[in-house]
């Protein structure tokens, strides 16, 4: 693994994981693929530090407010996905918005009965997180399926592994199309090495049969990619290389 990083030009000693999150307009709906990770005191504020959760604020530079956001398609419930739904008072930032997600996902990690299971004691915090954050929302869910519509343009692709319902939108617009993989991938690392894994996969065997089945499909088909957890703005094409894959990021557009 060290000599893969140190021929991607990468450091040896450390893997750095980004945070980039993906804004939809429609014309008539502003979307929003996920939350972050937010800042509250006992969520992400305690585990990720002062330097995640500014998704509301960086709305603002943007020039839109929370309020505005219409709808937030869910890849999974991890806490870097849907802990910044919610405020330190426990209130829902988005007040307007309706959620769309997987029920498997939903309905795994919003369980109560598994938060208190010694058997996934380890995650127990993520189940506490998961029932929070989406708790202000519950009269506002809505769940989509494998290859069904989540949206107009925007259809739900099952990727199962790192979490029990994890969902990628395929995404067209205008001739164009873009994948958002969710986490089938978190970092490059594991394009050139799509055998390894990442600590947090529930399931590591199905998670790396999800990566490599999706890596295959979009190099052949050469369908960009917006991979959340890429370095900035975290767009691009895969294409294979060896054994593996080779990231190919798209430049910023300015």
């Amino acid at each position: 693994m060290t000599e893969t990083l140190f021929d991607m030009f990468l450091p040896t000693d450390r893997i750095t994981l980004h945070q980039n999150m993906l804004l939809l307009e429609n014309g008539r709906e502003t979307v929003m693929i996920d939350a972050g990770a937010g800042q509250t005191p006992d969520f992400g504020g305690k585990i990720f530090g002062p330097t995640t959760g500014w998704i509301a604020d960086n709305l603002g530079r943007v020039g839109l407010d929370p309020a505005q956001i219409d709808v937030i398609l869910l890849t999974h419930l991890h806490p870097d996905h849907v802990w910044g739904l919610t405020g330190s008072d426990g209130a829902p930032v988005y007040e307007n918005a309706r959620i769309i997600v997987n029920e498997v996902d939903y309905g795994f990690w919003t369980d109560a009965r598994r938060a208190e299971d010694p058997k996934f004691s380890k995650d127990a915090l993520t189940f506490q997180g998961a029932i929070a954050n989406l708790r202000p929302y519950r009269d506002r869910i809505s769940f989509v399926a494998d290859g069904e519509e989540a949206l107009p343009g925007v259809v739900a692709r099952a990727a199962a592994g790192h979490s029990p319902g994890q969902t990628m939108y395929d995404i067209t617009s205008r001739g164009q199309r873009l994948l958002h993989w969710a986490d089938v991938a978190h970092h490059p690392l594991l394009l050139a090495r799509p055998e390894l894994g990442i600590v947090f996969d529930f399931d590591a065997r199905m998670a790396v049969e999800t990566r490599r089945r999706v890596l295959d499909w979009v190099a052949r088909e050469r369908i960009e990619v917006f991979a959340c957890h890429f370095g900035f703005p975290g767009r691009g094409h895969v294409r294979p290389l060896g054994q593996g894959f080779d990231w190919v990021g798209k430049p910023i557009e300015l």
